[in-house]
């Protein structure tokens, strides 16, 4: 929407009868704001409508409103030469709530920062919002780093936040051993010399499964990343593939890594201090 598209401009709240706050207003929609509505009533009336929409007892017009992040938000951490260290997760007029899901591959503790990426956009001076530090991240037992799953939110007030970290860990377990052919039922016997229960196209794939050199051949889909939300849906086991001897299966387990933030304000335990000795004055 351009400015000589937009008919007339209307400005409400206490501010707008700023004489410097009217002529930004003029200046960006070129012409002058009009000022028919109270602006302070309009305001309330404003919060009136929005306890209405949320009310099961109202039933109001359908308006779709939704709060917005206007400050874009960077997350950076320590990395290699040539490999990126930051990445943009909240952008500008971010929709809120909001909530982004961040993989890494580590060995040792690592350490997040977050801070808004315009600096001069801002506000006030200090553009870092905090560290935040996952501790307990170990290898996994081939040696090979581990997948850090990295959970982080804007809340419904705009406020940033590393709510939860996990480390993924693949264990392998035995598989049960095969049946033996005595415990097989025994089946019915074949008429005319046919078999009544010739195996199917499934069964015959993984009898005869392509081998080079005496090793499976694998499919073109294990060469692809896994999706975490099937990996969930299938109770995080990876089913071995067609044709392999191993006797081990892989199972996925997911364990909280404890995280240590370093923001701007009171620690939590300063926070629950203050709060036990509001609750004592109270009653």
């Amino acid at each position: 929407v351009t400015a000589e598209e937009i008919e007339s401009v209307e400005i409400v709240g206490g501010s707008t009868r700023i004489p410097a706050v009217k002529q930004i207003v003029q200046d960006v929609f070129q012409k002058p704001p009009m000022t028919t509505m109270n602006a302070d009533e309009s305001v309330a009336r404003g919060c009136t409508l929005m306890c209405a929409i949320l009310s099961p007892t109202f039933k109001v017009k359908e308006f779709k409103i939704e709060d917005c992040q206007p400050y874009p938000i960077t997350l950076s951490w320590q990395g290699g030469v040539n490999e990126d260290n930051e990445v943009e997760v909240f952008s500008r007029w971010n929709v809120i709530p909001s909530t982004k899901m961040l993989s890494f591959y580590k060995k040792e503790p690592l350490t997040v920062e977050a801070r808004y990426s315009y600096p001069n956009d801002i506000p006030f001076s200090e553009s870092r919002i905090g560290q935040y530090t996952i501790e307990q991240i170990q290898p996994q037992p081939d040696g090979t780093p581990s997948k850090i799953k990295v959970k982080v939110r804007l809340n419904r007030n705009g406020i940033f936040d590393v709510t939860q970290a996990s480390l993924i860990e693949t264990i392998e377990e035995p598989n049960p051993p095969a049946e033996s052919m005595e415990s097989t039922p025994a089946t019915e016997p074949a008429q005319n010399g046919i078999d009544q229960n010739p195996p199917t196209t499934e069964e015959k794939m993984e009898e005869t499964a392509p081998t080079v050199n005496g090793t499976d051949v694998p499919s073109s889909g294990d060469a692809q990343t896994t999706d975490d939300k099937k990996d969930e849906e299938e109770g995080g086991e990876e089913k071995p593939k067609t044709g392999n001897t191993a006797a081990t299966k892989k199972k996925k387990k997911e364990i909280d890594l404890p995280i240590t933030p370093r923001v701007p304000g009171a620690s939590k335990k300063e926070l629950d201090r203050l709060i036990e000795q509001e609750v004592k004055y109270l009653f």
